[in-house]
Parts: structure tokens; sequence; C-alpha cells
């Protein structure tokens, strides 16, 4: 059986939604998976789902928490606790990702021999508001460390002002796995009684004031308001206090965080899907999200702020929108209240689109 490790500055593979999904393909593969992670906070506990093929789970670095300055600095203790992990291990296939972990996984390869996989699903220079000078220093980094790994897997290639024969575009879809799980879990018959010939609106994942929390708020106003017949179905981690105390509204559902496969199944019952991303911060404008690739396997129309440059690809299925006002939605929802898209115009986009399994195991050979 081959051996696989997987370096990420996360406490569990499971709790990443795309680590998980790849540590799905690897199993269903038989590959043996090895793990070194990032215990953060006292909080994170490390439990993985018994069904991945996970033969050992570590942490090399703890503290920091999850933000302010202490975590910053906690990132440069990674990047060496990174590197001497690998330098002291026999050569081997090592998924990395980040910069963070793929810069020193690269440094420690050129004494070791081992084959780096850079999954680079958020670009470090994008994420935050770094200077010019360390940006293009970043940068520099970023292409050296493209060049020294075996494989750079890349969400979209709108990121990039290069290019290196190493990258490998991927977009975040669902496996095939995960659609035939989330088809065949039930949902309770008391949600499927309260949704009962109403538009739904789901919303996932982390929803905080960068990630549409406000216009969550103004829909919620108008549904009230004008009594309109619409059901937001709201899952995952809120981080919005205004949107916290408003959750036991009438015309919510909320059913807190999910694991992927349960998330997955509600889009079977949703009309929309809100993926909002502020455009002030530079990386949600390069925005990948697993949403999108959700709601193609599930024929869901995605909502999208109009500022994503990175979802044109989505341009005849997704209703584009101002982050910030919610206004043109409710428009569209009251002069199309049910779903006006074909099922072909999903599969068309879904035809171009490399799949997921494809892409990880490309990368890999």
């Amino acid at each position: 059986m081959k051996k696989i490790y997987i370096v990420s500055p996360t406490s569990s593979i499971t709790g990443r939604t795309r680590l998980y999904k790849l540590a799905q393909i690897l199993t269903e593969n038989n590959y043996e998976i090895c793990h070194y992670g990032w215990k953060r906070a006292d909080t994170d506990i490390l439990i993985e789902s018994k069904k991945l093929n996970i033969i050992e789970s570590s942490y090399i670095l703890k503290g920091g928490g999850y933000g302010g300055i202490k975590n910053k600095l906690y990132y440069l203790l990674w990047i060496p606790a990174v590197f001497f992990r690998l330098l002291f291990l026999k050569k081997s296939t090592i998924w990395v990702l980040g910069l963070e972990t793929a810069f020193p996984a690269v440094l420690a390869s050129m004494f070791r021999g081992h084959d780096i996989v850079f999954d680079d699903a958020d670009r470090m220079v994008q994420l935050f508001n770094f200077n010019l000078p360390v940006r293009l220093i970043l940068e520099l980094l970023e292409r050296f460390t493209s060049k020294k790994s075996k494989s750079h897997i890349i969400p979209s290639k709108e990121r990039y002002n290069y290019f290196t024969s190493k990258m490998l575009e991927v977009k975040n879809l669902p496996t095939r796995n995960n659609v035939s799980k989330a088809n065949g879990l039930s949902i309770d018959i008391s949600i499927l009684e309260r949704i009962n010939k109403k538009v739904v609106v789901y919303a996932n994942g982390w929803l905080g004031e960068t990630r549409g929390a406000n216009f969550i708020g103004q829909l919620l106003d108008e549904i009230d308001k004008d009594n309109l017949d619409i059901i937001l179905l709201i899952a995952g981690r809120v981080d919005s206090e205004q949107l916290k105390a408003r959750l036991n509204n009438k015309n919510i559902i909320y059913l807190e965080e999910l694991k992927y496969e349960d998330a997955l199944k509600y889009y079977r019952v949703s009309d929309y899907i809100l993926t909002l991303y502020d455009p002030k911060i530079e990386i949600n404008r390069y925005a990948e999200s697993n949403k999108w690739g959700d709601a193609l396997a599930f024929h869901v129309t995605p909502v999208i702020n109009r500022d994503v440059i990175t979802a044109k690809f989505l341009k005849e299925i997704a209703i584009f929108v101002d982050y910030d006002n919610c206004n043109s939605f409710v428009n569209y929802l009251k002069a199309h209240p049910l779903k006006n898209k074909s099922s072909q115009e999903f599969e068309d986009i879904i035809k171009t689109l490399i799949p997921f399994e494809s892409g990880i195991l490309k990368a890999l050979l």
C-alpha cells in the first residue's frame, strides 16, 4: 500500500473540506495517510473520520490561536517546524497546504528528495494586505516553490500573473462519492414540511462579516417586511453577532455546523445558494468556493457578488449581486420565485472542468 503525508496548518483533516475530499480520494486509491498538523487552540480536537485510511496524526506545532498578532507570529514558527520535521523524514510523497507549508517542505526536499505536491488553495500574497516589498518577496518564494514542487495545484489561473509547468488547475468540485453519499442521506421530515412549496435560499460554511452575514440580515428584513414565501436554510459557523441574534426567526431554519455530506444533502431541497465574499479583501475577488462545485453537482443556482473575477465560468447559471445590497436579489426572487435554469446548463459547465478526483490523482503521477 502506498503512503502519503499531508502537512497542513490545520488541527485535523476532516475539519477542512478540501483536505477531507482529498483524504477520501487517497483512501479510495489505497493510500495510507499520515497527517502533521497545527493545534492552534486547546479546544481543537484531533478526531478524524474512521472511514479515512489515516494511520498517523500528530501536531508539529501547538498554540497561537486563530487571530491577532500572536497567530501571525506562530506562522513564523510553523515554517521551521515543517522544515525540521520533513528534514528527518525519509524520502516520501508529501501533500502540503499553502505556501507557508510548501516553501519549507521544498527546502527539506532538497536534502531528502521528497516529492512535494503544493496545494495552493488560498494564495498567500492575496490573503493579507502586505506592503509591496513583502509581497514581491513572497511572490519570488512562491515561484521558486512552484518550480521545485512535483505539482502545484491551483483552483484558478486568474489568481496568478505567471505560469510554471508544474501548475495544474483543479476546481473545487465535490467527488462522485460525496454526491452519492449526500443523495443517500435522509432529511428530517419536520424540515421538509417547513420548506414545502417555499423558495429555499441556502447559506452554509463560514458566515461572518466578510462572508455575506450583512446581506443575509438584509434579505431577512425584506422577507419579513413583504411576507415573502421564502425560507433561509443556514448551516455552519456564524460569526456575526447580529445574525446570531436572529437565528430563531420564523423564516430561518438553522442547522448548526454540519459534516460535509450532511451539508451537501440540503442542496437537494434548495433553489439558491449564497456565496458572498467581501471584495475589499483581495483574495475574495479571486474566490474559488467549494459551494460553486456543490451547486453545479446539485443544479442549484449560486448567488455571487459581481466583484468576484473568478466566477465568470458560472455566468450562464449564476445570479450576480452587489455584496452589500440584497435589493437586486430580492427583485429577482419576486420575478422568478422558482428555479429557471435547466439541468443541461449545469451539466454543460461541469463537462468543461477536470473532475476533482482526476485532478488529485494527476498531481500525484
